[in-house]
């Protein structure tokens, strides 16, 4: 039987059941953003942020935040690479844009 995934906490490995939440792991990015607002988002700390191209500043608590022009095209790809110990593919995210 495969063991779970861990996590680090605290410089100790901890099993991590699927499904349950690691402090600190969560992408949230919008599915959709009005022209001319601000994109905003978080990703786990430590990761690097591109839309469209361009990086974007993390903060240190993983939020990141990128104005929408009002006239921009119908989407935005947003693209991250998380932090990780193993190499890991970056992701990427379509945000649609409203107007």
């Amino acid at each position: 039987m495969p063991k779970p995934p861990t996590s680090r906490s605290s410089d100790a490995f901890r099993p991590v059941m699927p499904g349950s939440p690691v402090p600190g792991s969560r992408i949230s990015v919008p599915h959709q953003v009005q022209a001319g607002q601000i994109l905003r988002g978080q990703v786990p700390v430590g990761s690097t942020v591109w839309v469209d191209g361009q990086a974007v500043a993390v903060d240190a608590e993983g939020r990141f935040e990128h104005p929408v022009p009002i006239n921009a095209r119908r989407e935005l790809a947003v693209r991250i690479q998380r932090p990780s110990t193993q190499v890991r593919a970056p992701m990427t995210i379509r945000v649609q844009i409203t107007h």
